[in-house]
């Protein structure tokens, strides 16, 4: 039994040993906490490899959840991150986009854009609303949705900008499952399909 103990704490030690190699570290502005592959890994799981490297470009200081183009300007970028980001010159430069956030003080999870230059956004505890604009995020108005949810994601029919689809927040306890919503006026009106038959309520 003695034998087996003192086996065990030796690997054990010895795990720990060989796995504080260059574990931690920040990034290049000194903010945002990442793991740094140790040196003892294969040189094959180098993600810089191939010359596929990454550069931070913010907006630091939270979880970036989801990402949005502006179709009609590609310089326009959206980022959720609760906050939500407004890039004007291709994710160089961020700011916060008040105008977005007063009406959701809960916080953005989710922006989709459309070909007409239309775009949504949405957040996991904005119940009963989207958002929407239609001039790149200077502007907001909030649709209502029939469902108390919130959305988690937005697509839009790629063949039909006015077609928009959004997942929303299941309702623990609801005897139903009205996850999904549509819309086929580009956001001003949402009906709902029933999935209780093809998903579990709640």
């Amino acid at each position: 039994m003695k034998m087996i103990f003192l086996l065990t704490t030796l690997v054990i030690s010895g795990l720990n040993i060989s796995g504080q190699n260059d574990l931690s570290n920040v990034d290049e502005s000194g903010l945002t906490p990442q793991l740094v592959m140790s040196k003892t890994y294969p040189q094959t799981l180098n993600p810089a490899k191939g010359g596929n490297a990454w550069t931070p470009i913010g907006p630091f200081g939270g979880d970036v959840v989801d990402m949005a183009v502006s179709v009609t300007d590609p310089e326009i970028v959206f980022a959720a991150a609760g906050i939500p980001y407004r890039s004007t010159d291709g994710g160089q430069n961020w700011s916060a986009m008040e105008n977005l956030l007063t009406p959701s003080p809960s916080g953005i999870g989710t922006f989709e854009s459309s070909s007409n230059g239309v775009v949504f956004a949405s957040g996991p505890y904005t119940y009963y609303k989207i958002f929407k604009s239609t001039d790149n995020g200077l502007s907001w108005t909030q649709k209502s949705i029939p469902v108390n949810g919130a959305a988690l994601d937005i697509k839009i029919d790629p063949a039909n900008p006015n077609i928009v689809y959004a997942g929303l927040t299941s309702i623990s306890g609801s005897a139903s499952n009205n996850v999904i919503i549509k819309s086929v006026n580009g956001g001003d009106s949402w009906t709902w399909f029933d999935l209780t038959s093809v998903l579990p309520a709640g």
